[in-house]
């Protein structure tokens, strides 16, 4: 029989994993997605929350994990 009270224990929270504010400028449809952004480079692997996003709302509250950083272009 399966513990159902697991996931209530774990007690985890995303929003502790989130860090600074970052400003997207634009995301494709491509898939994966790309998306340009202002601000300092998250690292590959990060987590990303997405909120706010106008036009692709399919991201809004969303979290991804960062690859393929193309730093300070």
């Amino acid at each position: 029989m399966a513990d159902y009270n697991v996931w209530s224990k774990a007690n985890i929270d995303v929003q502790t994993a989130l860090g600074a504010v970052q400003v997207i400028s634009g995301i494709t449809k491509a898939n994966p997605a790309v998306v340009t952004y202002v601000g300092a480079d998250p690292t590959n692997g990060d987590f990303i929350k997405i909120t706010d996003a106008v036009g692709m709302v399919e991201v809004n509250d969303q979290v991804f994990r960062v690859a393929n950083v193309v730093g300070g272009s």
